[in-house]
């Protein structure tokens, strides 16, 4: 990899991208930010950054784009509008990269794509024996389907020569966004702990393994696999999740939710939270990638001491008028 590479980076808001583009500025890349909202992307992160709601303003070669647009598909009801939403905003904006790429003369060399462990759906059974790798197969469930179409979406970029590399994220946990605040809450305030058996897989990666992951892969001229699971070596459940972050945060969550509750509020989202598979990152450690976080308790007590190290400063801060 270059040190004066030109990124382009797609969903460069997101949580992900917050913490990415940062760490490629230090390094010394030029980014280019794609996105609906130019003021958002400069209020982040000001003029470091080329800030671009029409691809058409990009004058210079693109090196490497980063595609990680996409609505969240956490924060609304999977009504039937709003899969549609969540597809377009994926397998639209990669289709708006490829028509646009295809008219440069010189096309981007590299495309990293996107994606997550809902590719493999759930498991039908609820007995979670199986761990799934980068071969498994998709299921026919909405999340898998949305999680295809993406990638296929990414396979065009093939008919340029680009190569191309497809990101299956687990639930990435960080400070600053994402959603570990959302499943700390409950945890804190309503004690609320267990949801469902808690028996279920809970797939996660600290937010400084996925940031490594793509410089990781940024180094290397040629990339040995198409797809990397990005997950934790370290396979857990939903119970070990808030056992963990019970005991890190010194507290208790004796309430659990039942699964028809969820169910009954969340309908077919609820499996985001009460099924899913266990998935393991089989290509990045058979290539030699060292995951920082590898257990949860190390992860959670990174984040979330921290965390409270912080409110505890802030709070310091406000008692003595500063």
């Amino acid at each position: 990899m270059n040190h004066n590479e030109h990124i382009l980076i797609s969903g460069g808001t997101g949580f992900i991208g917050q913490h990415l583009i940062p760490v490629l500025l230090q390094q010394g890349h030029c980014i280019s930010v794609y996105g609906r909202e130019a003021d958002k992307i400069q209020q982040l992160f000001g003029d470091a950054v080329d800030a671009v709601n029409d691809l058409s303003q990009i004058k210079r070669p693109v090196n490497t784009i980063i595609n990680l647009a996409g609505a969240n598909i956490g924060e609304s009801r999977w009504t039937e509008a709003n899969k549609q939403r969540f597809i377009m905003s994926r397998v639209g904006t990669t289709q708006a990269l490829l028509a646009w790429a295809k008219q440069q003369e010189r096309p981007p060399q590299r495309l990293i794509n996107g994606s997550a462990i809902g590719y493999y759906g759930v498991d039908t059974t609820e007995q979670w024996q199986q761990v799934c790798d980068e071969s498994s197969p998709p299921q026919p469930v909405f999340m898998s389907q949305l999680c295809s179409q993406w990638e296929q979406a990414a396979d065009g970029f093939k008919d340029l020569g680009c190569d191309l590399v497809k990101l299956r994220l687990g639930v990435v946990l960080g400070q600053g966004g994402g959603v570990l605040d959302a499943m700390i809450k409950p945890i804190k305030l309503a004690k609320v702990g267990k949801v469902g058996s808690g028996r279920q897989p809970l797939v996660w990666v600290h937010i400084d393994d996925v940031v490594a992951v793509v410089l990781w892969l940024l180094a290397q001229p040629h990339w040995q696999s198409e797809v990397y699971n990005v997950v934790a070596p370290q396979i857990t459940s939903q119970a070990d999740f808030v056992n963990t972050a019970c005991h890190v945060l010194k507290s208790r969550a004796p309430l659990r939710m039942p699964a028809t509750l969820l169910r009954l509020m969340l309908g077919e989202q609820s499996d985001l939270v009460l099924n899913g598979q266990k998935i393991a990152a089989k290509h990045l450690i058979e290539q030699g990638y060292v995951f920082q976080f590898a257990e949860l308790s190390h992860a959670l007590q990174d984040l979330l001491q921290t965390n409270e190290n912080n409110q505890s400063n802030r709070s310091e801060e406000r008692r003595v008028g500063k």
